[in-house]
């Protein structure tokens, strides 16, 4: 079995909306599709205090899965990959540029 997970944070910008499932999803289906994921199901549920959402992408890879933390600007993922590696570097920036923000800590294994 080869498989890579990675795992963190990305502090994002004042304009990204993570309380809006919507946003949080677009946003999520488009790191999926530029990382070369399928997505086959996905789910997700919204707190009402706080006011984050936890956003699972199931995929024909394995999954990705997103905690949003709107009071602080926070969000955190966890991407799993079983059938091919995943370029930390290049997911990373992906993560980035999708979710508005900057990843202040990450950590990556491969299997």
């Amino acid at each position: 079995m080869e498989g890579s997970h990675l795992v963190g944070y990305i502090q994002v910008g004042k304009g990204v909306d993570l309380s809006s499932v919507g946003a949080v999803r677009s946003m999520g289906k488009s790191v999926c599709g530029e990382a070369g994921f399928r997505v086959v199901s996905e789910h997700h549920y919204k707190f009402s205090k706080p006011d984050g959402i936890t956003f699972c992408f199931i995929l024909a890879e394995s999954h990705m899965v997103v905690h949003t933390w709107p009071e602080e600007r926070k969000l955190f993922f966890d991407v799993f990959s079983c059938h091919r590696r995943i370029n930390s570097k290049k997911m990373l920036l992906i993560l980035s540029r999708n979710f508005g923000g900057s990843v202040k800590k990450a950590a990556g294994m491969r299997y």
